[in-house]
């Protein structure tokens, strides 16, 4: 079988490692793993007779805003983004004669900001070099196939070709660093939401400063500390309103409200036309779309007190509408359609992680994201520190240093080595950029009872569910005696 990109690189990683100069320190932990393994004693794809075609039921993030947001490298540490605040207004009398000076225009102000870099690393179990490879017997079969890939097309994979290829129920190689990128997968994409700088541990590990953070009030010039309100984004509290039940029509007040308070910012400041995202959790969209409909035909056009107003509605129409938002995900407001993500890590609270929540159920907020400004430009976007610099490679020593930068450079993975025991570990530094977050709007504490949650791909949640062995017994045969 031709090997992949992934076991080519990984290749000439090893003939670097096989260059080593004798007396290197040992840095592995020496302690291989004995359980996860794919084939040869103990393996967990042995058994004879498994059909060939074998399918994964696990739970992974959906296409969130993760894999929307564009990426782009960068090697700037502490960029600086200037924005012009406002202009005072003027100073002077006006004239009293023909001759005499107008008033003076006021002075322009302005401020700017930085956004840091995240640090995180991760890497892989620790594998025996002279186990890999091993089959049972015969009976070891070797032409099982993944039919579903636990998560699909990252926008950061720290594989050597960016995806999850190569042949990951056969070959152990290929398999660990699967197991490595889902779990990238699963930190990046609650990073991007509560990533909070105040949680680092000196350079050790470090956390991008996440869309909860740049979409609230607080924004302040990165020299003076000096407050910025023009770049304030739209925060608004529904107080736990909860939409399954009687807050509907609120709900729909005060999101309109949201849109036609940032659609009026950016009429006003020259930056249409913008392409907005919302985003929220899955469950929680359900919810709404169920009202959302009613909710928008009646909004505000109650009945008075006799009973004299008659609304005419169709429920044909609600229920053509509530089906379309939900087959394309959207909320129509103001006639307009607004995409609408579904992120999973959003973060969710119980009665029991927040005061206020009811005990049957969640809370969660909801996010308006401006994703570009005047017809395409980006303006929601992540930076990675770009690994593949002239500084770094000229750094990376043939047959010496035991480093390489892959996915295109947003990930540096070494090697930590004991004679024949190895693992890979990879370090990435992201960062999102918002250029316009007076453009974003976001509503906290928004309640809502679906009647059944979804499940959920992070490990920590109750409800994430797995099942099965991380090892089997076996083969076990009488060998000759001496």
């Amino acid at each position: 079988m031709e090997g992949t990109k992934l076991d080519r690189e990984i290749g000439q990683l090893f003939a670097q490692l096989g260059a080593k100069m004798l007396g290197e320190k040992h840095d592995s932990a020496g302690t291989p793993a004995t359980t996860g393994l794919l084939h040869g004693p103990g393996g967990l794809l042995t058994l004879p007779g498994i059909d060939q075609d074998v399918y994964s039921t696990i739970i992974g993030t959906r296409p969130g805003l993760f894999n929307q947001l564009p990426t782009v490298p960068s090697v700037f540490e502490y960029p600086l983004f200037e924005v012009i605040t406002g202009i005072y207004g003027g100073s002077g009398a006006e004239p009293d004669t023909v001759c005499d000076d107008a008033p003076i225009g006021g002075v322009m102000k302005a401020g700017k900001y930085t956004l840091p870099f995240g640090k995180y690393q991760r890497q892989t179990r620790e594998i025996d070099l002279l186990r890999v490879g091993q089959r049972n017997n015969r009976a070891d079969p070797v032409d099982i196939r993944m039919v579903n890939r636990p998560i699909g097309q990252d926008p950061f994979s720290p594989t050597a070709d960016g995806t999850m290829s190569g042949d990951i129920l056969i070959n152990e190689m290929d398999a660990v660093m699967m197991e490595r990128a889902v779990e990238f997968h699963r930190l990046l994409s609650r990073q991007i939401w509560n990533g909070n700088p105040a949680n680092n541990n000196g350079e050790a590990y470090k956390e991008m400063t996440g869309l909860s953070s740049l979409i609230d009030v607080g924004w302040k010039d990165a020299e003076t500390g000096i407050a910025l309100p023009s770049l304030y984004p739209d925060v608004k509290n529904f107080q736990f309103g909860n939409v399954s039940t009687t807050a509907g029509d609120e709900l729909v007040r005060v999101i309109t409200m949201m849109v036609h308070y940032v659609k009026d910012i950016a009429m006003r400041t020259s930056l249409d036309p913008v392409r907005w995202a919302f985003a929220m959790r899955p469950e929680l969209f359900y919810e709404i779309t169920s009202l959302w409909p009613c909710a928008y035909f009646t909004n505000l056009c109650g009945f008075d007190a006799g009973g004299s107003k008659v609304q005419n509605i169709d429920l044909g129409d609600q229920i053509r509408m509530r089906d379309d938002m939900r087959s394309n995900p959207h909320l129509l407001v103001d006639g307009m359609k607004f995409e609408v993500v579904l992120d999973d890590g959003i973060t969710e609270y119980t009665n029991t992680t927040k005061a206020g929540v009811p005990n049957t159920g969640y809370s969660s907020d909801i996010y308006l994201i401006p994703m570009s400004v005047m017809g395409g430009r980006s303006v929601t976007f992540m930076e990675y520190f770009q690994f593949q610099n002239p500084s770094v490679m000229s750094a990376l020593i043939p047959g010496l240093t035991l480093a390489r930068a892959v996915a295109g450079g947003a990930f540096m993975e070494t090697v930590k080595q004991t004679n024949w025991c190895i693992k890979f570990q990879a370090a990435i530094k992201p960062r999102i950029v918002m250029r316009t977050p007076q453009l974003a709007a976001r509503l906290l504490n928004v309640v809502y009872q679906p009647l059944q949650h979804l499940r959920d791909p992070y490990p920590e949640s109750p409800y994430w569910v797995n099942g099965g062995e991380t090892t089997r017994s076996g083969p076990s045969y009488y060998r000759p005696t001496v």
